[in-house]
C-alpha cells in the first residue's frame, strides 16, 4: 500500500497521540501519578509518530515475514531512538529516557532489551493495530468533501504542532 504525504502526516499524529497515551500510562504505573512524559505541551510524543511512519514507509502492512518485520522495526527504533536522544540532549540539555542501568546499552540512549521490545511491538502494531488505524484514517478522509479541505486540515494541525514545539 502506498501512502500519500497527507496520509503519512495523519498516521504521524495518530501514532504520536497513541505513543503519548502509552507513555502516560507507563509513567502512571511506574511513578503512581500522572506525568506528561513528552517535551511538548500537547498530547503528542513525536518519536512514536516518526517511528511508525518510517515503519509504514519501509515495511508497510504487505510485508508477510514477521521475523523480517521484527528485525526491521527494531532497527528503525534503534536508529531513531539513538539520534532522537542525542538531539534532545543537545537541544534541551536533558534526557527523556536513560537506559544506563540496562545491560548492553550505548550512552544510555539505546539497549538490546528495548530494541527487541520495539521489534515485537512493531509486529503487533502492523499486524493488529494498524488495520484499525487505517479505518480511522479512512474515516477522517471521508469527512472532507475535497482533497483541498483535507490538506488544509492536516496543515493546520501541523502548524499547531510547530507552535507547540516553539512554546
Amino acid at each position: 500500500m502506498r501512502y500519500g504525504i497527507y496520509e503519512l502526516i495523519l498516521y504521524f499524529f495518530l501514532y504520536s497521540f497513541l505513543g503519548w497515551c502509552a507513555e502516560i500510562a507507563y509513567a502512571a504505573v511506574r511513578h503512581k501519578k500522572l506525568m506528561n512524559r513528552g517535551f511538548l505541551n500537547g498530547p503528542l510524543c513525536p518519536v512514536y509518530g516518526f517511528g511508525m511512519v518510517l515503519v509504514l514507509i519501509f515495511f508497510g502492512p504487505e510485508l508477510d515475514s514477521f521475523v523480517f518485520l521484527a528485525i526491521g522495526c527494531g532497527a528503525v527504533a534503534v536508529v531513531l531512538e539513538f539520534f532522537t536522544g542525542a538531539l534532545m540532549e543537545k537541544v534541551f540539555h536533558c534526557k527523556w529516557w536513560d537506559y544506563s542501568g540496562m545491560p548492553l546499552n550505548i550512552n544510555g540512549r539505546i539497549c538490546v532489551y528495548y530494541s527487541i521490545f520495539w521489534g515485537f511491538l512493531g509486529i503487533y502494531l502492523i499486524a493488529s493495530l494498524n488495520p484499525k488505524v487505517d479505518k480511522i484514517i479512512d474515516w477522517i478522509k471521508s469527512k472532507f468533501k475535497t482533497y483541498k479541505a483535507l490538506k488544509t486540515f492536516v496543515m493546520t494541525v501541523f502548524i499547531l504542532l510547530m507552535i507547540d514545539c516553539i512554546s
